[in-house]
């Protein structure tokens, strides 16, 4: 059975390190481009069209076809990469670490209630309160 694959968002992508970290995820067994961001004279076109791409060869056919989203609103995806400029990236990252962590701690209850049936209630516990603590560490 093939594993599902982990959607990825590659903030800033028409900058090098966002035209980087494409050519590495590209491909990539485990991993999925499912969203590139850019600034606003970007935003609504296609990556190909768009992207003065600096390292070798072109970007994937798949990634080019792309349509760029605007980088001030988190996407549904798992994990986001950035590539964003020092000043923007302190205005925008936080953002989507936010709705990355709201999703990683309803992630956290939903193994708890898990645990809790499967298991038992004192290891859940333990788990939440491991899990809470990496949380607020992270945050």
């Amino acid at each position: 059975m093939a594993s599902q694959r982990i959607p990825v968002a590659i903030l800033g992508a028409t900058g090098t390190v966002g035209q980087r970290f494409i050519q590495l995820l590209a491909g990539a067994p485990r991993f999925e481009i499912a969203a590139l961001t850019g600034s606003d004279r970007t935003v609504g076109r296609p990556y190909g069209e768009l992207v003065r791409w600096t390292l070798d060869g072109a970007p994937p056919p798949e990634v080019a076809r792309m349509v760029v989203q605007p980088s001030d609103a988190p996407l549904d995806v798992a994990i986001a990469l950035s590539g964003l400029p020092t000043d923007v990236a302190r205005e925008v990252e936080p953002r989507w670490a936010e709705r990355l962590r709201e999703e990683l701690a309803a992630a956290v209850d939903a193994c708890y209630k898990l645990i809790r049936l499967t298991i038992d209630e004192a290891r859940a516990e333990e788990f939440r309160k491991a899990a809470k603590d990496l949380l607020s560490r992270a945050g």
